[in-house]
């Protein structure tokens, strides 16, 4: 078993500061997503939970295309989700 990583770009906030209980069965049922910062994170409080806007899918660099208009629906959906103003984050992505 190997350690992966690899860049991520999300758009959300972290766990510990999105205020829904219902956090952790959205993470579960897809309907958000999580972004553990170590490898094998369990999506704790400084994990990143909202939705993937770009990652790199190897080692090697990878050209971001970055679309304002994109982003912004994800801060919208984020938003009507829980009722706060999305962040964005670039992050490591351990799994």
């Amino acid at each position: 078993m190997g350690i992966d990583y690899r860049a991520a770009i999300f758009v959300g906030l972290p766990r510990g500061e999105i205020k829904n209980e219902k956090i952790g069965e959205m993470i579960e049922g897809g309907e958000i997503e999580i972004c553990p910062p170590y490898y094998d994170g369990t999506g704790d409080n400084g994990a990143i939970a909202g939705f993937e806007y770009a990652g790199s899918r190897t080692y090697e660099a990878t050209e971001l295309q970055w679309d304002p208009e994109q982003v912004a629906k994800l801060k919208a959906d984020f938003f009507e989700k829980f009722g706060q103003e999305a962040k964005v984050y670039l992050s490591p992505y351990g799994y």
